[in-house]
């Protein structure tokens, strides 16, 4: 089909006052540059290497529509609809692409960095070594999105939702994911240097083998989350919850544990040489051969039924409590003597 073809289809459409139609039309390699096209319906289109440089798709809808190799250069793809849609082998680099819908859409290696992509809905898409560089993706969803190795460094992910999504191999080093929701995503062997992950939540996550060195992760929800044999050295946890947390064989010297909530948190070999534990809470939590001294335990809030590094049991708070009052009670009997 020609250009002048399509134009002439989507004037009398809209002339119609109806949604101009190319629903699975062959547009291959044509030349639709600089086009009107909001709010054509382009779904399961062919448009395979075809020179969309910049077209108007404002709200288009392209969903299921194979563009793969096709010249999205300056398009405008505000709350364009793109679900299911195959754009590897596309540069988007730098491209305003705010709240677009990218659902299940296929996205293998292409290069997205620096690319605006507020409120976007990419979730249960396949980003799996794609360049999202710089990218802004604050409060995207990406909920069980593919993220496999992908570059995700210096990236803005505020608020974002990755429940569920498999980061795993992913370089997140100095991203921003303050108060994004990662529940249930997969962080193995992934690159987490010096990003924030403050008040964010990450239970039941995986994050065994992840680099952690100088991530903050002040305030977030850590529980359940598997830190097993990772190296959390000077790590920020201030206020953190690590609730039924596996953190055996865990390297943790002089991290920041205060206020910290470990109930329950399985530390057994852990090394917490010189670690922030005031005002921790580790009631139940199992220190059975941890590298931690007397004088930081004396810090803690609560050691409730812990299982203490010589492998003894602490006694419960109600114990705790009944022995404190029956020392108070002989003392007070002994000076009335």
């Amino acid at each position: 089909m020609k250009p002048e073809e399509l134009v002439q289809i989507i004037k009398s459409a809209r002339g119609n006052h109806e949604i101009p139609d190319l629903t699975q039309t062959n547009l291959s390699q044509a030349n639709l540059s600089g086009l009107d096209l909001r709010g054509v319906n382009f779904s399961q289109a062919d448009l395979t290497q075809s020179n969309l440089r910049g077209a108007n798709l404002l709200r288009t809808n392209l969903s299921r529509a194979n563009l793969q190799e096709a010249d999205l250069h300056r398009a405008n793809l505000h709350g364009a609809i793109m679900d299911g849609a195959n754009l590897s082998g596309v540069r988007l680099w730098g491209e305003k692409m705010e709240t677009i819908s990218l659902t299940g859409a296929n996205l293998t290696g292409v290069d997205l960095s620096s690319s605006d992509l507020r409120w976007a809905r990419l979730n249960e898409a396949n980003l799996r070594e794609a360049n999202l560089y710089e990218v802004n993706l604050h409060e995207a969803n990406l909920s069980q999105a593919d993220v496999r190795e992908a570059n995700l460094s210096r990236a803005d992910l505020t608020g974002a939702d990755l429940s569920g999504a498999n980061l795993s191999g992913a370089d997140l080093s100095r991203a921003n994911l303050s108060r994004a929701n990662l529940t249930g995503a997969d962080l193995g062997e992934a690159n987490l240097s010096q990003a924030d992950f403050s008040e964010s939540k990450l239970s039941s996550a995986n994050l065994s083998g992840a680099i952690l060195k100088d991530t903050n992760l002040a305030g977030a929800n850590l529980s359940e989350v598997n830190l097993s044999a990772t190296n959390l050295d000077k790590i920020n946890l201030n206020r953190a919850v690590l609730t039924e947390a596996n953190l055996t064989e865990t390297h943790l010297v002089e991290a920041n544990l205060s206020q910290t909530d470990l109930r329950k948190a399985n530390l057994a070999k852990a090394n917490l040489t010189r670690a922030n534990l005031a005002d921790a809470d580790l009631s139940g939590a199992n220190l059975h051969q941890a590298t931690v001294a007397q004088n930081q335990l004396e810090t803690v809030k609560s050691l409730a039924n812990a299982t203490l590094p010589d492998g003894s049991k602490q006694a419960s708070e109600a114990a705790n409590k009944a022995a404190r009052l029956a020392a108070a009670a002989a003392r007070l009997r002994s000076k009335r003597h």
